[in-house]
């Protein structure tokens, strides 16, 4: 797009030059003196303003078709994100015990470094069975750290030639470029220690549970109380048709949605959000 952008403006220029020229000779020169050479010359420059005429209603059209057909793909990334963002799962606030605690309440008694190898193990499994779905959400996150922005940043780069507007080319930036990449750019230094701890052989599970639980608190959305009235923004929310969870454990009640998704949803339509004048 950035080639038919510069052939746009050079044909507008060339309409400019040629027209101007042409009226010059048309008005100034051919009528007061008799030169064949002022004519011919006027004559190629209706020509060549023809077909620069022809070169601006040609890229105007390419112009509004790479529009729709970005605005379209722009939408198809939108659905795949949501859609892998849609597998994450709350992780869920737990009260595990320390390495040194299990091992008080097990009663256990190391005598040598190769019992401190086999009940450091013990420790890490008890750890990962009481995160319900631990290993589905580490690899929710690793799937989504995979993701090829390629694609989506070329949309990017190819509406900065056919959005003049720079006011909304500013509001697909903030709501919706620059918000995923750099949720996704997040997410990828998670995932590095999500995958150092998935190859190693006695990985520290209540570290990798404390990196799920502070990164969500940036994904999720949670309200926690010790009833479960909702408040009229979650009725609101409810009504527009959110996917949310109502998690109660001990007399407390948490509403829970993913932040991200909704704000996907809010932003799908483009257009919507090129005319939106209160952003």
């Amino acid at each position: 797009m950035k080639l038919s952008y510069k052939i746009f403006i050079a044909s507008i220029i060339i309409m400019v030059l040629t027209l101007g020229a042409s009226i010059y000779l048309s008005f100034w020169v051919i009528p007061f003196r008799e030169c064949p050479i002022a004519s011919f010359v006027n004559n190629i420059l209706l020509n060549v303003f023809a077909g620069a005429v022809i070169l601006f209603f040609t890229t105007i059209f390419e112009y509004n078709h790479h529009k729709t057909q970005d605005i379209k793909n722009i939408k198809k990334y939108i659905l795949e994100y949501r859609n892998e963002f849609n597998n994450l799962k709350y992780v869920e606030k737990l009260d595990l015990p320390s390495c040194i605690e299990y091992k008080k309440m097990k009663k256990i008694k190391e005598k040598n470094i190769e019992d401190h190898i086999k009940y450091s193990k013990e420790y890490n499994d008890y750890i990962k069975s009481q995160i319900k779905d631990f290993d589905n959400i580490i690899n929710a996150y690793i799937n989504i750290s995979r993701i090829n922005t390629n694609g989506f940043r070329d949309i990017h780069d190819d509406l900065r030639f056919i959005l003049f507007n720079k006011s909304k080319m500013k509001k697909l930036e903030n709501n919706i470029f620059d918000f995923v990449t750099e949720e996704i750019i997040l997410i990828r230094q998670l995932a590095y220690h999500l995958n150092e701890y998935k190859n190693a052989n006695d990985g520290n599970t209540i570290t990798i549970y404390g990196l799920l639980r502070d990164y969500q608190s940036k994904i999720f959305y949670e309200n926690i109380r010790n009833d479960n009235k909702l408040t009229d923004e979650e009725v609101k929310l409810i009504d527009e048709g959110i996917s949310y969870q109502m998690i109660s454990k001990d007399n407390e009640f948490n509403f829970i949605y993913n932040k991200f998704i909704k704000h996907l949803d809010d932003n799908y339509d483009i257009k919507k959000l090129l005319n939106h004048k209160n952003d």
